[in-house]
């Protein structure tokens, strides 16, 4: 990217914030992306903020800095089985006697 009034060149970097270590910046066009092993978790955190600067090429370089926030939208996660999914039945067991009636289901969306 060029700062067209004096044709010099800007970089962009991440200076902090929370998505300092899940996000990073191209630090020739300024677009932000997912490192690669990261992953998003609503459930986890909602949003995250990085302070981006940009300075020009200059013999005197400039700087500008700014807040950058990134929110992160809730996807349906599937529920989860959770403890022993196993019982014992006898074989003579009458025709619709129950098998179970305690199965524990948890889903990991938050509601509200």
């Amino acid at each position: 990217m060029y700062d067209e009034d004096f044709n010099q060149r800007v970089t962009f970097i991440i200076v902090s914030g929370t998505g300092s270590s899940i996000f990073d910046i191209d630090s020739c066009s300024g677009s932000i992306f997912l490192r690669s092993g990261q992953s998003l978790n609503y459930e986890a955190t909602q949003s995250y903020t990085l302070l981006i600067r940009v300075t020009d090429s200059g013999a005197s370089p400039l700087s500008h800095e700014v807040n950058y926030t990134i929110s992160v939208i809730d996807a349906d996660d599937a529920p989860i089985f959770s403890g022993s999914l196993s019982v014992t039945l006898a074989e003579n067991s009458a025709s619709g006697a129950t098998v179970s009636s305690v199965i524990t289901v948890t889903d990991p969306d938050v509601f509200g």
